[in-house]
Parts: structure tokens; C-alpha cells; sequence
């Protein structure tokens, strides 16, 4: 339907051989026909932004009455609505689009102002309204929140200018940023033979054409009627240019401009000469022909062309990140062909491209799975920059099959004769349920030194299919602080969300966590948090016998081992480094996060430290971290350090208790070393400066409670006593409840309070949740009375 349109529009501007032969040079441009083929968004972007550039050439250039001109310039801002709906680089059509209706009436406006100026107002218009209604009419979004949706489509435009979510390959190079000059050589490779010489041809046409008319001024341009070359090219540079700020790159954001390209080449080839066969000019057939030559040379297989003027695949695989999972799918052909593979196990980088076509098992590709897969493939694209880790995931694994096409060894396919046996999901001591609608039912948690390898299986309860959910993974050490959390959206094992689940399915979901560098040897939980996506509610947790147990789930315990090599501390990214040095000890501090600006008095201030060992050591020793009068002393890690190796680098986490007794003020915190016998080792440094806030806190319960009460609540809160000031209430008036509840210990999880008004027939008829006293419970204190209103 695209290329019939394009058709039918060029040959509105061109001689009909030319319009031909252009759309058969798109039909048979390779990098073109194969994006047109996959699951991406650029080719339909690529479809409606070259509708929208004709239909308004045509406007400018094409000899019409002024109500045509509106029809095709209405024809126009559709099209370059749909482009933006489709992805936001489309924009570049506004501006480009308007700037061209000006620049086709403007310069002639002194020979009929009232003519001019209704003509452009006209097109302006039926542009612009053309535009607007096509965006509001297919985005509902844009009906209730035009603000939203425009804050929503900068704010991505914006991520993808500032970051890219993995590096890739290019100039021999693995990194996030390839710089301006990615376009260029991507274009240069990416256009076939005939489209890159047409190009050059249309340079030297352009220069010819110009000396020969000297052309001056915009007036002779559009008299010319070459406006319309003008706004092609016009488009192809600012395209190319508009994207290359964009931190993420890929070859295929550049397609939008080839239809642009081919348009202008066809042109360049057949004004090279007039000389004809058979009808047809010269350069129009040498261009076909050498499309032709070049499409089939690469087929099946389109993407794998590299253009032949610049080294062709040879040299591309130097340059460019080589690969689209097509070599992944050749792969999974020739192992779909091999007897019993429906019983196998096959892993490669690219899981949606091998699962389609492969009968056996397809593993997400992870670490682990390199190891416990029957058959590994591994692609040319795998080893650009990568080879070592290539060499890890094939080691000890025998190559059975290479693919070949495109003029290179695209993918390799690896057999495992004894692969790793997978371990097989724990169920849960209690299986456990989030918000009455996800059940999670097992998990199995493998750790290496980087990474958490967890599996969770998932099930929807009744009615859980209705919403999306968020999953919060998080590893906790022994005293409940966070190393580190994964988020992501809760899909099944095939990434769908809930709703296209299908009924009654539980599905294994593996997760890899990343640990942080330098996290110490020790004993650690993972947790599992679930969060409704629409509104970012956290979820209760709630076993199979109806207990609450809390909003987040420990599902298991992990062992991190100490790291086979000592970890280079230049890894590490350290918020405040430092060069102190307890030279009696042996422990040099690296460095620590920087600390809070404030905080309230008996809270806990988190404190990070970077620690290395400068020679083994026999002692145990502890630091002693002092705020204001009160010194705390705590093991400098909970991996010993007479177990750390010489220039071993640990990063620990601590919890500093503010004393209660602090004023407000600023109070320097002040660490130091102790030896078992608690005695200072050597100097104490100050890491920073807390500002404190005493809040008002009181330790003795009121004498004129209403009423007294002794109930307990585990072993850390009870409730003494109750005030209410009135037992008869009208409807709708509130009931004014004061509890008073008195701090046995300080409670080590955080608590709410619900305050339920239950009718006579049991049913909750209002309720009040909310933090005792409207704090936290980690800022109370044992002793303390809170007061509860």
C-alpha cells in the first residue's frame, strides 16, 4: 500500500519512467525491505512521513486550483500526524512543512499581497487543522490530558538524548555513545551501491546546475520549481541531524530519509544522460539493474548487505554492530531439522528469535543458562568486542554447525554434551498471595559473584487479570538495609502482562539482580514486593490461612562468597573518596556515601564505608562511629576481617543510632578504630556534619486517661488506655479517638495502626490506618508514650 501510494504521488512530479523506477529502487533496497519486515516502528514512521513529504510536494509544486492544493496539504498533515503517533522523531514535519508552504508563496507576496496572503493562511490551515484533528481523533489520551501526553512524549525524547539503556558496537568499540559521526558511516554502509553513487551523482548535478543558472535568491529557486528537490533533501539532512544528539543509535532510526535519498538519486541517474534502450534512459536501467544485482545477491537475508563501495560485510563487521536475530533464526532451522531436538534445550542472546522456530525449550539467556543449555548459539554480533565472554559461554561446549550467509559466518551453534543440571523451584514454606489477586507460589535463588540468579512462579488469583503490577526484588542484609532492588513489570515466562495470561497458568519468571562490587561475604534475604502499577500502591502480603504478613516477602536466603580475585578499587564509584590509613590495624578507608543533611533525634543514621585491607590482619577489629556524646562501636564488617585478603576491598553498611538526648544543632560525626579490648587505634577522622532535630518526646502516661488498658501487641507496643468524647453520634459526624500507647522496645519493623467501627453485623463501616502518632515507628524510643489522636 506504501510503495502504490508513493507511486501514484511521484508520478504527480516526475516523468512516469522516473516514478517507476524509484519505487522499484525502494522495493529492492535491502536494509529498506528487511526493517519493513520486522516488529519495529521505523518502517511504518519511514511509510507515512515520505506520504505526508509528497503529498505536500505535490501542493507546492504540481500546477492545481487552490481548493486541490487544500486536499493534498490536508493529505499531508494527516500523514505527518500518523508519523508522530507512530514515533516522536516525526515532529521534524512540522516545522519542515509549515517552513515550506512559506517558502513556495513568500517570496512573491509584493506581486498580489491579498492572493498570497489567503493562499498561505489557506494551506497553512488546512495543514495545521489536518494535523491537530488526526492526532486528537486516534489518541484519546490527548482528549483529557494534552499536557500529560506532551510531557510524557519529552520527557522520553529527553531519555533517549541523555542515555542508552546498553552499550553497543561500533568503530571496534562497545560503548553507550557513539558520537556524530554514527549517521555517516551507518548511511554510507546501510545505502546499496546504486544509491550511493546516485548520491554522488546528485552533487555533481546540483554544482553544475547551479553554476549554470546562478541561481541567487529564493524567488528564482521556486520559479525553477526545484522547491520540491529542496524540501527532500531538506528533509534528509535535518532527519539525520535532528537524531544524532540521541545518546542511543542504531542504523535503523535513519530509514525515514531512504525513500528521500532514492527519490533524489533517481533523479541524479536519469538526468546523467539522455541516451535511452528501449524507451528507457541509460541511467534509469544501469541504476535497476544494479539494485537488482545487489537485493539477490542477499537474499534471503537483506539485512546482512553492507554496501560494496565501502568494503561490504568484510569490513562491516569492523565497524558496524552486525546481526538482527535472523542468524539466530538460521540457527534454530537447522537445530529444528536435527532428530529429537524437541527434547533439547537451546539458549542464544536473542530469545524471541529462536523460540518461534526452535521445537524444544528455548532458556533465557543468563549466565547460568550458558552452562545448562543442550545447544548454545552464539552469533557473529556476540563476538564484536565480547570474544572473552563468548570463550566463557562456550567452554568445555563443541561446535556442531556454522551459518553461513551475506559473505560471512553469521552464527555458530555449540552442543554441551553434559550441561548443568537447573535447579528446580523451592515451594514457598507458605505459599502467599498480593492484594488477593497474584499467588506466589515457589522461588529458587542461585548466586554468582555479580549477579542473583531468581526464579519466581506466579499465578493470577480471580480478578487478577484486570490489572498490571510492578515487582520490587530487593537483597537485604541481617539488619534489614537494602544492598540492592530490581524493578520491573510483572510479565510471564513469555513476557506478557496479566491479562493475556492464560487461565489457571503458573508461570516460572527468572530475575537477575545485579549485586553491587565490593559487597561483603555474608548471609543475605531476598525479598519480593508487589505494587499495583496504576496507582503505585504497595500490596499486602497475605498467607494461604488469611495471615498478613506484611507488604514485603522474604522468599529466600542467599550466601555471597568472597570474590575469587580482589576487586580493583578503581571500580568502584565512591560518593566522598578518602586516603585514611589505620596503619596499626592495617585498614585503609577508601571512602564512604555522603550522609544525610538532617535528621531527628533517635533516628538511625545509614552510613556507608569503603574499607581495604592493606596487609592480612590477625585482629578483629571494630570502628567506633561518635555523634555528639555517645560513641557506638560495631564490627567493622560482617565478613571478618581477619579472613580479607591483602589489598581486599569491602564495602559495609552501617546503622548509627542518633542519641536521644541531642538538642538541635549540628554534631560533627566522628569515626575511629578500636581494638578488642575497646582502646582507640591510632587517629579518628570526621566524615561530616549532621544537622539534628529533637523532637518533643514524652515518657510518662497522662494521669486523666479515660480509660486504662494493658493489651499487648507482640513484645514491643501496648496499647495503655483510650479517650473518647462522645459514645452517641448522629450519621456523619466523626468519632474523636485518642490511644495512648506505650514503647516496651523499640519495634524493629515499621507498624500501622487500623482503627475499625464495626457495625452489629460485623461488617466494617469506617475506618482510620495510619503511623501511631503520625511518625514512623523507627523514631520511637523504649519508654516512650505515643499519643495517637
Amino acid at each position: 500500500v506504501g510503495i502504490t501510494a508513493v507511486f501514484l504521488l511521484t508520478r504527480k512530479l516526475l516523468p512516469r519512467a522516473v516514478a517507476a523506477v524509484s519505487v522499484l529502487l525502494m522495493a529492492f533496497e535491502p536494509f529498506l525491505v528487511g526493517l519493513s519486515g520486522l516488529l519495529h516502528v521505523d518502517a511504518l514512521l519511514t511509510t507515512f512521513a515520505t506520504i505526508s513529504l509528497l503529498a505536500l510536494g505535490v501542493a507546492l509544486v504540481a500546477e492545481m486550483p487552490l481548493r486541490r492544493r487544500g486536499v493534498y496539504t490536508a493529505v499531508s498533515g494527516i500523514m505527518a500526524a500518523l508519523a508522530l503517533l507512530t514515533k516522536s522523531p516525526a515532529l521534524l514535519l512540522l516545522p519542515l512543512s509549515l517552513a515550506f508552504i512559506s517558502l513556495k508563496w513568500w517570496p512573491a507576496w509584493r506581486v498580489d499581497i491579498r492572493g498570497r496572503w489567503r493562499t498561505l493562511f489557506a494551506l497553512f490551515g488546512a495543514w495545521l487543522l489536518a494535523f491537530i484533528v488526526t492526532l486528537f481523533a486516534i489518541f484519546p489520551a490527548l482528549w483529557t490530558s494534552p499536557t500529560q501526553v506532551a510531557h510524557l512524549m519529552s520527557s522520553n525524547a529527553n531519555r533517549h538524548i541523555e542515555e542508552a539503556l546498553r552499550p553497543t558496537y561500533f568503530l571496534g568499540n562497545i560503548t553507550f555513545d557513539h558520537g556524530p559521526v554514527f549517521y555517516p558511516v551507518a548511511l554510507a554502509y546501510r545505502f546499496s551501491p546504486a544509491l550511493l553513487l546516485g548520491i554522488i551523482l546528485s552533487f555533481w548535478l546540483i554544482a553544475r546546475y547551479w553554476r549554470r543558472n546562478r541561481i541567487s535568491n529564493l524567488r528564482e529557486l521556486v520559479k525553477d520549481n526545484q522547491l520540491f528537490w529542496v524540501l527532500l533533501a531538506s528533509w534528509s539532512l535535518l532527519f539525520v541531524v535532528g537524531i544524532s544528539p540521541a545518546t542511543k543509535k542504531f542504523d535503523r532510526y535513519a530509514l525515514p530519509i531512504f525513500p528521500s535519498v532514492i527519490l533524489l538519486a533517481a533523479v541524479a541517474w536519469y538526468r546523467m544522460t539522455s541516451r535511452q534502450w528501449r524507451g528507457l534512459r541509460l541511467g534509469l536501467l544501469i541504476a535497476l539493474l544494479l539494485q537488482l544485482g545487489y537485493f539477490f545477491v542477499f537474499m534471503p537475508y537483506p539485512l546482512s548487505a553492507y554496501n560494496w563501495l565501502v568494503g561490504g560485510p568484510g569490513q562491516a563487521q569492523r565497524v558496524m554492530p552486525l546481526g538482527w536475530g535472523d542468524d539466530i533464526g538460521a540457527a534454530a532451522r537447522w537445530l529444528a531439522a536435527q532428530p529429537d531436538s524437541a527434547e533439547k534445550t537451546a539458549v542464544s542472546t536473542i530469545a524471541p528469535a529462536l523460540a518461534p522456530l526452535f521445537p524444544g525449550e528455548t532458556l533465557l539467556p543468563s549466565e547460568d543458562s550458558w552452562r545448562q543449555a543442550d545447544y548454545l548459539i552464539v552469533t557473529a554480533g556476540n563476538r564484536q568486542g565480547n570474544e572473552a565472554g563468548v570463550a566463557r559461554w562456550i567452554a568445555n561446549a563443541n561446535l556442531v554447525h556454522t551459518v553461513r550467509f551475506g559473505g560471512l559466518e553469521q552464527a555458530w551453534v555449540y552442543e554441551r554434551p553434559f550441561p548443568q543440571p537447573r535447579p528446580a523451584p523451592i515451594p514457598l514454606r507458605e505459599p502467599v498471595s498480593y492484594g488477593g489477586r497474584v499467588r506466589l507460589a515457589s522461588s529458587t535463588a542461585t548466586v554468582s559473584e555479580e549477579r542473583v540468579a531468581l526464579q519466581l512462579r506466579w499465578g493470577l488469583l480471580p480478578g487478577g487479570e484486570n490489572f498490571r503490577y510492578t515487582v520490587k526484588i530487593s537483597v537485604l542484609d541481617e539488619n534489614g538495609q537494602t544492598w540492592t532492588t530490581y524493578e520491573t513489570p510483572l510479565l510471564n515466562d513469555v513476557y506478557f502482562y496479566p491479562e493475556h495470561w492464560l487461565p489457571a497458568e503458573m508461570t516460572d519468571v527468572p530475575y537477575a539482580i545485579e549485586l553491587p562490587l565490593a559487597m561483603p561475604a555474608a548471609a543475605y534475604q531476598v525479598a519480593v514486593e508487589l505494587f499495583d502499577a496504576e496507582t503505585n500502591a504497595q500490596m499486602p502480603v497475605a498467607t494461604e490461612n488469611g495471615r498478613f504478613a506484611g507488604v514485603r516477602y522474604v522468599v529466600g536466603e542467599i550466601a555471597v562468597s568472597p570474590p575469587e580475585t580482589v576487586l580493583d578499587s578503581a571500580r568502584l564509584a565512591i560518593g566522598h573518596p578518602t586516603d585514611l590509613l589505620w596503619s596499626d590495624a592495617g585498614l585503609r578507608l577508601l571512602g564512604h556515601e555522603p550522609l544525610l543533611d538532617t535528621i531527628v533525634n533517635g533516628a538511625v543514621l545509614p552510613l556507608d564505608l569503603y574499607w581495604q585491607a592493606a596487609r592480612p590482619t590477625a585482629a578483629d577489629w571494630q570502628i567506633a562511629v561518635q555523634i555528639g556524646p555517645k560513641m557506638v562501636t560495631l564490627p567493622v564488617s560482617r565478613w571478618p576481617v581477619t579472613a580479607w585478603r591483602s589489598g581486599e576491598v569491602v564495602h559495609e553498611k552501617y546503622g548509627i543510632p542518633v542519641p536521644i538526648s541531642l538538642t538541635d544543632g549540628d554534631y560533627p560525626v566522628t569515626l575511629g578504630l578500636v581494638d578488642g579490648a575497646g582502646a582507640l587505634v591510632g587517629e579518628t577522622a570526621v566524615l561530616g556534619i549532621v544537622t539534628v532535630n529533637a523532637l518533643d518526646r514524652l515518657f510518662v502516661l497522662p494521669d486523666d486517661i479515660e480509660t486504662s488498658l494493658a493489651y499487648r501487641f507482640g513484645e514491643n507496643v501496648q496499647l495503655a488506655g483510650v479517650d473518647m468524647d462522645a459514645k452517641r453520634l448522629a450519621a456523619g459526624e466523626p468519632v474523636q479517638l485518642t490511644l495512648y500507647w506505650q514503647v516496651l522496645q523499640k519495634p524493629p519493623l515499621l507498624i500501622n495502626v487500623f482503627v475499625h467501627l464495626v457495625g452489629p453485623d460485623g461488617d466494617i463501616v469506617a475506618q482510620d490506618d495510619r503511623w501511631p502518632g503520625g511518625l514512623p515507628t523507627d523514631l520511637w524510643a523504649a519508654g516512650q508514650v505515643i499519643v495517637d489522636e
